[in-house]
């Protein structure tokens, strides 16, 4: 092969080398933009920050669009997304106008607290326990109910449960309820004494965006078991 043979090939060789790595570089450019503090992780009805390093665009402006829930922009490079149903979400990044989308971006969206079934105790403090139930408010009992310390606005209601009795006195008895409290409960409840024993099981929960759909939830999730001691 001739000199001048080799040059061109050594120069078709560079140039097509340059090619390839400018697009390589052009297509990452443009993946994983979007920054969260939960990786690809986001949770439903809670106000998920993210950031995107908009210098990658250059002068160039941006919109985003989502295909679950709704988007805010506080300031440059620096949103918010606030999904409402759980599974995937897409969020798009497009030029101005949306003349051209310029990535797409794929998130999972899951619940961000696991519900925690407490005792509720209506009286006159208003007062909720943790896992040991004080024998003189035993009274005091009206039910049991999820309590969920959480931003994200998600309602938990009991779909079912079996609430077991476990006196040493008295015996054990065992209930179905949805967390309400039949007379008959009551009645078991209020004998017992010190050292006894109100085990919650096979609970079901319900969760719901808000009292509107009480009748659609969201999902149905099974919990561990909770036990609570009488002191």
């Amino acid at each position: 092969m001739s000199l001048n043979k080799k040059q061109k090939m050594k120069k078709i060789l560079i140039i097509l080398s340059v090619i390839l790595n400018l697009g390589t570089v052009q297509g990452q450019e443009f993946e994983y933009l979007i920054k969260t503090d939960n990786g690809k992780t986001l949770y439903v009805h809670t106000e998920n920050k993210f950031e995107i390093d908009e210098t990658k665009f250059g002068n160039e402006e941006i919109e985003l669009e989502t295909n679950n829930g709704e988007i805010k922009r506080f300031f440059k490079g620096k949103y918010m997304i606030k999904p409402n149903s759980q599974g995937e979400c897409l969020i798009s990044i497009y030029s101005k106008g949306k003349s051209k989308k310029l990535t797409t971006e794929k998130f999972w969206v899951i619940f961000s607290v696991k519900p925690e079934i407490m005792p509720v105790f209506y009286s006159k403090e208003n007062k909720i326990t943790d896992n040991e139930i004080p024998k003189d408010r035993l009274k005091d009992l009206r039910g049991f109910s999820t309590m969920v310390f959480s931003q994200n606005q998600i309602i938990f209601l009991i779909e079912d449960m079996e609430l077991m009795i476990f006196s040493e006195s008295n015996g054990n008895s065992e209930f179905k309820t949805d967390g309400k409290l039949s007379e008959e409960m009551k009645d078991k409840i209020n004998l017992l004494e010190s050292g006894d024993l109100i085990i919650l099981k096979n609970i079901e929960v319900k969760s719901v965006s808000d009292y509107s759909k009480k009748d659609n939830p969201d999902q149905v999730i099974k919990i561990s078991p909770t036990v609570y001691f009488v002191k």
